[in-house]
């Protein structure tokens, strides 16, 4: 791909990355005000009907800072805002649909801040029964209590996948805008092999002995084989026969003659 190309898909994968980790941030954040909003409050000196619509555990926190809310029936109890340094002695007490009180186990761990509200959690309770409870406080200060989920579930998560998402688009982006500045790299050409100017290609390199001829191609000279001798006509030798224009003598031997 050209660097041309890679300037501007860097610039996408970086921006993508970022908008996409703001989203998740966001539904973090809108995670965790939705849990501090869906408590169930009861304020200190009355006893509130709690409707639980499913059994399961829930968690008991005091509030130290946030506003009391109406509460339906004869509970004359404080109203406003309020906010407290330190949380103050709470009897907390819930009651199930026939009366029974439900034990609240000691558990703490859990906090929050958030829409105006500060709370801190306090205990744990298990609804088995379904359907209206009454839930009663007392505390020497004007607080609230809360019960419900845990309005921080999962928000951790969502903010790790956000802040992974932005830095993966940044990386992958950031590399591409890299790439994309980087110099070309030089082609490699192929050296040419050297030639003598305006001349044929040599069939071995300057310098190297030449190769014996060939007795192949017409007109080029060819090693003799026989061994060396007198040229011309042959001359007779004294003390042997001259030979010169005899013929070859027939054979001393030949066939009987069977004819009659």
């Amino acid at each position: 791909m050209g660097a041309k190309r890679l300037v501007p898909l860097g610039l996408l994968v970086t921006l993508v990355g970022l908008a996409l980790g703001g989203v998740l941030w966001l539904m973090a954040n809108e995670r965790a005000d939705n849990g501090v909003d869906v408590l169930a409050r009861a304020p200190v000196g009355c006893d509130t009907t709690l409707d639980f619509d499913r059994v399961g555990e829930y968690l008991v926190f005091v509030e130290t800072s946030g506003q009391f809310d109406d509460v339906p029936g004869d509970c004359n109890g404080p109203s406003g805002s309020f906010d407290i340094a330190e949380q103050p002695d709470v009897a907390v007490a819930l009651f199930d649909p026939d009366g029974e009180q439900i034990d609240i186990d000691e558990a703490m761990g859990i906090t929050y801040d958030r829409l105006g509200r500060r709370g801190e959690q306090i205990g744990a309770i298990t609804v088995s029964t379904a359907g209206d409870h009454v839930l009663r406080v007392e505390a020497g200060s004007d607080v609230n209590v809360a019960v419900g989920g845990d309005p921080g579930q999962w928000v951790s998560v969502i903010r790790l996948s956000a802040v992974l998402v932005a830095i993966i688009g940044l990386i992958g982006g950031g590399a591409l805008l890299l790439r994309a500045t980087r110099p070309p790299e030089p082609e490699s050409v192929d050296a040419e092999p050297w030639r003598p100017a305006g001349g044929p290609w040599p069939q071995q390199p300057p310098g190297a002995p030449a190769p014996p001829p060939t007795t192949g191609a017409a007109g080029v000279a060819r090693p003799r084989t026989e061994p060396a001798g007198p040229t011309g006509p042959p001359v007779a030798i004294p003390g042997e026969p001259d030979l010169r224009g005899a013929s070859q003598a027939p054979s001393p031997w030949a066939p009987p003659d069977d004819t009659p």
